[in-house]
C-alpha cells in the first residue's frame, strides 16, 4: 500500500517501522503527564496510515463524533453506540486511554415549536 510519497508497504508492521520514531506520547510521559491524545472515530482509524500513526505515537483517544447526541440517537428512543463501541475496543485493544467530550452540541439539535 503506498503512501503519499509513494513508499510501499506491505503491511502494517513494515509501515510503522518505516516512520518509527519515540512517540509523543511516551515524550511527554517522560515529562510527568498523562497521556499526549488525539481525535478518532472509526472512519479515521479504518485509514491504514492514520491507523499505524495513531498505535505509534499517542496514548489517548477522544471521539471525534460517535459519542454526541446525533450520533447515538439518530432518531428519538432509538440508540446505537456502535461507532462507541469501535472507538473503545480499538483504544483497549492497543493500550490506549479514552476521553470523552462534548455530548450535545447546539448546532446538531433541531428544537421544535415551543409552544408545543
Amino acid at each position: 500500500m503506498p503512501d503519499r510519497n509513494g513508499h510501499h508497504y506491505h503491511n502494517e508492521q513494515d509501515y510503522y517501522h518505516h516512520h518509527h520514531h519515540t512517540s509523543i506520547d511516551t515524550k511527554i510521559k517522560a515529562r510527568g503527564k498523562q497521556y499526549f491524545g488525539t481525535a478518532a472515530d472509526q472512519n479515521t482509524l479504518s485509514v491504514f496510515q492514520i491507523d499505524a500513526i495513531v498505535k505509534s505515537v499517542f496514548g489517548q483517544l477522544t471521539p471525534e463524533n460517535s459519542i454526541k447526541w446525533d450520533a447515538t440517537e439518530k432518531s428519538q428512543n432509538s440508540f446505537t453506540f456502535t461507532g462507541a463501541d469501535y472507538l473503545v475496543n480499538y483504544a483497549q485493544t492497543n493500550g490506549k486511554l479514552v476521553r470523552g467530550h462534548t455530548l450535545v452540541v447546539s448546532s446538531h439539535i433541531t428544537l421544535g415549536d415551543p409552544s408545543e
